[in-house]
């Protein structure tokens, strides 16, 4: 999988063009693109948060199961969405779980 371009990286995160060119490029120099299939899942509950993510295609849907088993869905990320497998400044272990709902790309 071919890594982005700066020009394709403030394409999809346009808010990113009003960075310093230095910042941008550390960042991408230090990202990897993961490809995942529907179904996967991206964290799950009680992992620890460790990563700032990127979606460049598909939907991930985050949730909270029930003490029943029920799923209860907090929030969607769709393309062009920032995801923190939250937030990456913490060492807190997650409450809720990520699924790949539409195949896709985080970078």
């Amino acid at each position: 999988m071919k890594s982005l371009t700066k020009k394709e990286f403030q394409q999809y995160f346009p808010f990113f063009r009003s960075c310093p060119d230095r910042m941008v490029d550390d960042m991408l120099a230090s990202m990897k693109q993961h490809h995942f299939q529907k179904g996967d899942m991206v964290f799950h509950e009680n992992d620890t948060c460790s990563v700032l993510g990127f979606l460049l295609s598909g939907d991930i849907r985050v949730y909270m199961l029930g003490e029943e088993g029920r799923r209860s869905r907090c929030m969607t990320f769709s393309r062009r969405d920032c995801i923190l497998n939250v937030p990456a400044s913490c060492q807190h272990a997650l409450s809720a779980r990520a699924m790949v709902v539409e195949e896709g790309t985080p970078a």
